[in-house]
């Protein structure tokens, strides 16, 4: 399986990048914080949707409010697109050859480790390998082990908190009940006889209780019967006295009454004659209250007249006004319509006039752009970066013909160590040890030659790159101030050609600019007389005669009303208002009093018709008391036997319901016993069958454990990652025939402690810490890409970040040829860096810049323009 392609959008610093990896060896280079460690971040959450940035949403670029990643990867069969999203995972798609095979975050996830065939956790300690950390794999091995052979969770089923023994904990829990429930049994079936013993006894009392409430029954419904007849008898008569002294009352009050009210018909008569002589006066004070309306009436129409005189007058004036302004308002009216007309290429005029304002500083400022932007020899700049590639190529020619050279060295001095027979291992002839001591002096003196050499040019070929690097994004800059220039160039063409058209346009519409602002002055000027004009349309000859009209009848009302008030002070004579208001008082008072007195002779009557009714009333009460044969002792005897019987009733039936009640407690009590019993009973019958489980859980433990399935997956494990180990090493070209793993996980609880260990042709053992720097590497990748391939059919690609970090030169160079040797095992290698140096080795570069909060990715292959 290997890597081609990922596509970040708003991803952390990546706004939206693609990033192809086309090579063998692909280098991302760029400087730190130029966003190279977001795409491997990319790339394992687009496999396993997590992260080591804590949140989710950490992930995604400031500013925005999602992300989304899409990763290709593909094999001989395959191509594989995942789709994942942030914040929501419910939209995440896996594509298999183009087809929707997994929909949502967890199925995406659990899809991709079955392709995968490893989880994240073996992936980050296995094929992607992070900052610094390639020999990290040696200190790290136990837990990687561990991730692998899933060893936690046996030891978690077989720890003491683990399910196992919190199982066999019941078990042993249940055991101890039932040895209790044992004891507890006889004690139960004791007290469950007693209980029922007690309950025979109280049924008996229940018995007796129930005939002596029927007895008492039997009485209290006698004396009932008894009670209720005379309770009725006394009821009727307390009513009937009630009713006889009311009545009494009532007739003493009525006769009081009668004696108050005297001679009501010769106050009537006397009353009746004072009124006939006042009944003249009512027409009076009508005719006095319209004299006095007429006369209110009479000062109204006057003031009428006034006014209406006044407003005449002031109509005739206006009239005359309207007249004088009639052709300053004609002409304002023509004016109007003038403008109205002229508006639209008026608004246009005003619109161009704006717009060339506009275009003016558009030019002017474009202007200024220009002058400001600055013009190179752009093939004088390239021809300088063509030369520095053949001098870099060249460089490297020179290096690598120093390089083997350096190697044939290493090689001759390999050689002479390992000597055994005293002959040359180069012709195989016989050598002596000064020859010997000669050919290994010239030797390291060629190797240190080329060594110096080797340093010396590749100080050369960083100053050159660099340099270069300088040259190509000054040459970057320049093209884009060149496209610059040349665009606003062009814009500003565009604005002096608009701005010409513009100012012909304005030219042909001022003749008619100047011809409307010549009538908004004078439209101005006029407009008092036309405000004026407006105010005075409705006054018309029509509504001054309409006026004058008012006038006459207003006067004609006037001499009307005049003589109306003549002819009521005539009939008056001398009678004044307080004359009138005397007598008209006086008759109202007779007439209320006559009122009184006739309601008064109406009461009379009524009372004499209740008298005689009352008195009939009295005498029937008597005679049916009479008839009445009740007596209150008797009554208070039969009450008194009633309560004593209903008293005696009520405890009975008391303590019928505390035994119904110690009854119904006694019965829950036997059942509750008698379903411990069986409780009980069903407890004991378990106890075989909790033993059996305890021996069978107690066993599975065992097996379980460090010394049974643990120790056979630890064994099979180690011989898989072994035999592939030993498969990749001999790919690096190391000095030794063998590599071992050995694990000791003995102790329960503690990590595995693994070892490794090199031999050489002679069966010495060698620990990592006695290696040399290029063989640590060695293993540490042999080592990551075995654990990887015991888990995966192949290993398709694989990821280094950052791994030159914290390594001096010679480490560095050693790691390269190291990377060069793992081609041969690994199809696809993503290296990720910001040393120069590495460059060397890859055959695809992705460079990255930081532009703002902006990665930028260019994509390039050696040698190439």
């Amino acid at each position: 399986m290997r890597i081609d392609n990922i596509y970040l959008k708003n991803f952390l610093s990546h706004t939206e990048n693609s990033v192809s990896f086309k090579g063998k060896v692909n280098v991302i280079i760029g400087h730190n914080g130029a966003g190279k460690t977001s795409i491997i971040d990319g790339i394992v959450y687009a496999l396993y949707r997590e992260s080591n940035r804590a949140k989710a949403n950490n992930l995604i670029k400031l500013g925005t409010s999602s992300a989304t990643i899409n990763l290709t990867i593909s094999n001989d069969n395959s191509k594989i697109i995942v789709k994942r999203n942030i914040p929501s995972g419910t939209s995440d798609i896996l594509y298999i050859n183009n087809s929707a095979t997994a929909r949502g975050a967890e199925k995406v996830t659990e899809e991709l480790e079955k392709i995968m065939q490893m989880d994240r956790d073996v992936m980050l300690s296995t094929i992607i390998v992070r900052q610094g950390e390639i020999e990290d794999i040696f200190r790290n091995l136990t837990n990687v082990m561990k991730n692998i052979m899933k060893i936690e969770n046996m030891e978690k089923l077989t720890e003491s908190t683990g399910p196992i023994f919190s199982v066999l904990k019941d078990i042993n829990s249940k055991l101890e009940y039932i040895e209790k429930s044992e004891k507890e049994y006889n004690d139960v079936k004791i007290s469950l006889t007693d209980l029922k013993n007690k309950y025979v006894a109280l049924n008996e009392e229940l018995k007796d209780l129930n005939e002596k409430e029927k007895e008492i029954n039997e009485k209290e419904k006698e004396i009932n019967e008894k009670y209720d007849k005379l309770t009725m008898i006394q009821t009727k008569y307390n009513s009937l006295k009630n009713m006889l002294i009311d009545k009494e009352n009532n007739l003493k009050k009525i006769l009081q009454e009668l004696e108050k009210m005297g001679d009501l018909e010769k106050n009537k008569q006397d009353v009746e004659n004072k009124i006939n002589k006042l009944a003249g006066i009512e027409q009076a004070r009508n005719l006095f209250d319209e004299l006095k309306r007429i006369t209110k009436e009479l000062d109204m129409e006057n003031s009428d007249k006034n006014k209406l005189e006044i407003e005449i007058s002031s109509i005739e004036k206006s009239l005359q006004r309207k007249e004088q302004i009639s052709n300053e308002y004609l002409r304002y009216v023509e004016i109007e319509q003038l403008l109205e007309d002229l508006e639209n290429e008026e608004k246009d005029y005003n619109n161009k006039l704006s717009e060339k304002k506009i275009r003016e500083k558009r030019i002017n400022d474009l202007r200024e752009k220009l002058n400001r932007i600055k013009i190179e020899n752009l093939d004088e700049i390239q021809k300088n970066i063509d030369e520095l590639d053949k001098r870099i190529s060249d460089l490297r020619t020179q290096k690598g013909q120093s390089q083997a050279e350096l190697n044939e060295a290493e090689k001759i001095l390999t050689g002479f160590k390992d000597i055994k027979d005293n002959k040359c291992p180069l012709c195989k002839r016989p050598l002596d040890e000064e020859h010997r001591t000669k050919l290994m002096q010239e030797a390291n003196e060629k190797y240190a030659e080329k060594k110096k050499e080797i340093k010396d040019l590749d100080k050369k070929i960083s100053e050159a790159q660099s340099e270069k690097d300088n040259l190509t994004r000054k040459l970057d800059n320049y093209r884009k101030n060149q496209t610059i220039y040349n665009q606003i160039s062009h814009d500003l063409n565009d604005e002096e050609e608009k701005l010409k058209e513009l100012e012909e346009k304005l030219k042909e519409l001022e003749e008619k600019h100047n011809y409307y602002q010549n009538l908004k002055l004078e439209e101005k000027r006029l407009k008092q007389f036309y405000e004026e004009y407006m105010t005075l349309r409705n006054i018309t000859e029509d509504y001054l005669n309409s006026k004058k009209q008012q006038l006459n009848n207003i006067s004609k009302i006037i001499i009307e009303k005049k003589n109306r008030i003549d002819e009521i002070k005539t009939k008056l004579g001398n009678l004044t208002e307080q004359d009138i208001s005397d007598k008209l008082k006086e008759l109202n008072e007779a007439k209320n009093e006559l009122q009184k007195i006739n309601i008064q002779i109406g009461k009379k009557k009524t009372y004499m018709e209740n008298l005689q009714n009352l008195q009939e009333s009295i005498d029937q009460i008597k005679s049916d008391i009479s008839k009445i044969n009740f007596s209150e002792e008797e009554y208070q005897e039969v009450k008194q036997e009633r309560e004593n019987i209903l008293k005696e009733q009520k405890d009975i039936i008391s303590k019928i319901s505390e035994i119904k009640g110690k009854l119904e407690q006694i019965s829950i009590s036997i059942k509750e016993k008698e379903n411990k019993l069986t409780e009980i009973e069903n407890t004991i019958k378990d106890k075989t069958k909790l033993e059996n489980a305890k021996k069978k859980l107690q066993k599975l433990r065992e097996d379980l454990g460090e010394k049974g399935l643990q120790n056979y997956i630890i064994s099979a494990v180690k011989t898989k990652i072994e035999n592939n180990l030993n498969e990749i090493a001999p790919m690096f070209n190391l000095a030794f025939t063998r590599i071992s793993l050995n694990f000791d996980a003995s102790t329960r609880g503690q990590k595995i402690k693994a070892n490794i260990s090199a031999y050489d042709n002679y069966g010495r053992e060698f620990s990592i810490d006695m290696l040399s720097g290029g063989e640590k590497i060695s293993i540490a990748l042999a080592l990551r890409l075995a654990i990887a391939k015991s888990l995966m059919d192949t290993v398709g690609f694989m990821i280094l970040d950052e791994p030159t970090i914290h390594l001096d030169d010679e480490r560095r160079k050693e790691l390269m040829n190291v990377i060069r040797s793992s081609l041969d095992m690994v199809p696809q290698i993503i290296i990720v860096t910001h040393d120069d140096e590495i460059l060397e080795i890859g055959d695809y570069v992705i460079r990255l810049e930081k532009r703002g909060s902006e990665s930028k990715v260019f994509e390039e292959v050696p040698g190439n323009d």
